[in-house]
């Protein structure tokens, strides 16, 4: 193992340049949309007035951040992390998605983040004494200020419905999505038992962690597939929601990406490894 760290170990660099290069098309086809992810939102006007158009555009660029955070871990080889980010990806995707279909969802999804603001603050407010005192004053600052502004629960005149991510995913008409490609990808606010055997190598002996310092980087391909899908429908949503021309560049880009999956020997889903396995039976 390296002296440096865990995951940053010389096995990791040393595949890190191999990696790109097997995956340069999807790479470079990455880097593409990203140009114009950015073209699209440094072009459009914003009004600060219009609820749908601000949650939109805050949607947006936390789905493009979160894009090259994807790309940036598949690249150190961390695919399982990678996953985890491409999922909150998703969410947001499913969310910019659904409002694009339905103005009214964007009011919703502040009276939500109230909701959610509004448990918190029931929790604080039943902690006991001494613990809220031991809290560093500089944290209950910032908890207090979260919580300022909410109307308290026995002021409240109505019950808020919340919003989950499932109802925002249907509302989007993507509710094929949700429950297949991001019903498997790792939960962002709990962890699941079966996630944990992604860093071994399925056995229990002391020669199987090599696979946690040696991660499988074979379903890089299939992340990268998945975030550029998540793209294209977060693409869409800006559209609808700013009523913009589909850009030339973005039709051309959909039939490279298009071109490349049918192309592609390693579907979604099945690992470049077992697509060499294949292709040497094959032969």
């Amino acid at each position: 193992m390296s002296k440096k760290g865990f995951f940053f170990s010389k096995f990791l660099g040393s595949q890190k340049k191999k990696n790109q290069q097997q995956e340069v098309t999807w790479y470079s086809l990455s880097d593409e949309i990203d140009q114009l992810c950015q073209t699209i939102l440094f072009g459009i006007k914003i009004d600060s007035h219009d609820a749908q158009q601000v949650l939109a555009a805050s949607l947006y660029i936390k789905i493009l951040s979160t894009f090259q955070g994807v790309l940036l871990l598949v690249e150190r080889e961390m695919i399982q992390e990678s996953k985890t980010l491409l999922r909150s990806m998703m969410e947001a995707m499913f969310a910019l998605a659904a409002m694009s279909k339905d103005p009214k969802i964007a009011t919703r999804f502040i009276e939500d983040d109230h909701t959610q603001r509004l448990k918190l603050s029931i929790a604080y407010d039943d902690l006991p004494y001494k613990l809220k005192k031991s809290l560093k004053p500089r944290l209950a600052k910032i908890i207090n200020s979260s919580l300022n502004g909410l109307v308290k629960p026995s002021e409240k005149t109505h019950d808020i419905t919340p919003l989950t991510t499932e109802q925002l995913a249907r509302i989007a008409g993507l509710q094929e999505i949700y429950y297949s490609i991001f019903a498997l990808l790792p939960g962002c606010n709990y962890l699941r038992a079966y996630e944990l055997e992604q860093y071994w190598n399925g056995h229990t002996s002391k020669k199987s962690l090599l696979g946690l310092i040696h991660p499988d980087v074979s379903k890089s391909d299939a992340v990268l597939f998945t975030a550029i899908k998540t793209i294209f429908l977060s693409l869409n949503g800006m559209i609808n929601t700013f009523h913009i021309n589909v850009p030339k560049e973005q039709v051309r880009l959909i039939q490279q990406f298009r071109k490349l999956t049918r192309a592609s020997k390693n579907k979604p889903g099945k690992s470049a490894k077992q697509s060499r396995r294949a292709s040497a039976r094959r032969a």
